[in-house]
């Protein structure tokens, strides 16, 4: 059973590659044993982990005991939701006809049995699902199973405004929802394809971005998954090509409206107002000289006097923090960090 620690968006996990002894039950039920125990370590040392293969053992052995959770029919002792489970077309036997939506079965990956399976450790995964391939016989005996899950703690978030996203290399779109100790959850992928997107702010519960063409885009999460995608993006504006910088600070003029702000090539700090309707009045120059930063940031309300505010990065590295004075203004700078590295600020 090679086993790996890996990373899936940003998690660290660890992922078995499993095949339990064939023909000899006490043999197989002693790994079974060994492995369980293993990952519960690793689940204890608060690391996702994902089991897949031949475990030689129909649903309802002694085998899959120790691995399914103790709810799901025929009892279990294990901490893994498998990722078929939940398919009702193959549900068998007495326990499964209730009307549950869990049950010990699943498609046949051998013969008529099934044999094979994805394990992924319950607190760490939700809406697990699995289909079974037709048998390729020049591959392998057994038919592939193939199977997705979501971290659990991803989906729709009550707070986006308190979480952190990031855009990585690929395109990928990230959120990190914050936490009250002040830290952030695990990193939970919510949108494909954003590498052609030439500048992108988090707006509360939303997404803004502006594309090559210069088009300005409003992107609201998901209420299913919490993911943003293009199908239910609105256009709000034209003519943003000239920008390098876009920070959605919240309210930042005091009118009880989200807005935006810009800053050019040459420097000049622009304030477009929201109107309360995905919509923005036309653009008020509130500073210049801002081209000395490598990157702008609009943290919220980062001094607590209710009032948006401004972060500011130098080529330097010093970190700048401009108060907003909540009437579409701020108040001189005030360093509060150095050493921050070139490189994108997360918004």
């Amino acid at each position: 059973m090679p086993c790996v620690k890996t990373y899936t968006q940003s998690r660290a996990n660890w992922a078995c590659s499993v095949h339990l002894y064939w023909n000899q039950s006490t043999l197989r039920e002693q790994e079974a044993a060994k492995l369980a125990e293993q990952a519960r370590q690793w689940q204890d040392a608060g690391i996702p982990v994902v089991l897949g293969g031949d475990f030689n053992g129909s649903p309802r052995t002694k085998t899959a005991s120790y691995f399914y959770e103790p709810g799901i029919d025929d009892g279990g002792w294990g901490a893994f939701v498998e990722a078929d489970e939940t398919d009702k077309d193959h549900f068998v036997g007495t326990p499964c006809s209730d009307g549950r939506t869990r049950c010990r079965s699943g498609e046949p990956t051998f013969g008529t049995s099934k044999i094979d399976y994805l394990f992924l450790s319950a607190r760490d995964f939700k809406g697990a699902r699995a289909d079974v391939l037709p048998q390729d016989t020049s591959v392998s005996d057994h038919r592939l199973v193939r199977g997705a899950a979501y971290w659990a703690d991803c989906g729709p978030s009550a707070d986006d405004a308190g979480a952190v996203f990031r855009r990585d290399a690929n395109g990928g779109l990230f959120r990190y929802a914050g936490r009250t100790d002040g830290s952030v959850a695990g990193a939970c992928k919510v949108g494909t394809g954003w590498s052609g997107m030439k500048l992108v702010a988090r707006d509360g519960s939303a997404v803004v971005a502006v594309d090559g063409t210069g088009t300005l885009w409003r992107y609201p999460a998901d209420a299913v998954n919490g993911t943003f995608s293009g199908s239910t993006r609105v256009q709000v504006g034209t003519g943003w090509q000239g920008y390098d910088v876009l920070v959605a600070p919240g309210d930042f003029s005091g009118d009880g409206k989200a807005d935006l702000i810009a800053r050019d090539t040459a420097g000049v700090l622009w304030l477009y107002k929201g109107d309360g309707a995905n919509g923005y009045s036309p653009r008020t120059q509130i500073g210049t000289g801002w081209q000395i930063y490598t990157a702008l940031a609009s943290p919220g309300d980062l001094d607590g006097d209710g009032k948006a505010d401004l972060v500011g990065r130098a080529n330097d590295g010093v970190l700048w923090l401009y108060k907003g004075d909540g009437a579409s203004y701020y108040s001189p700078r005030t360093q509060i960090g150095y050493g921050y590295p070139a490189g994108e600020l997360l918004f």
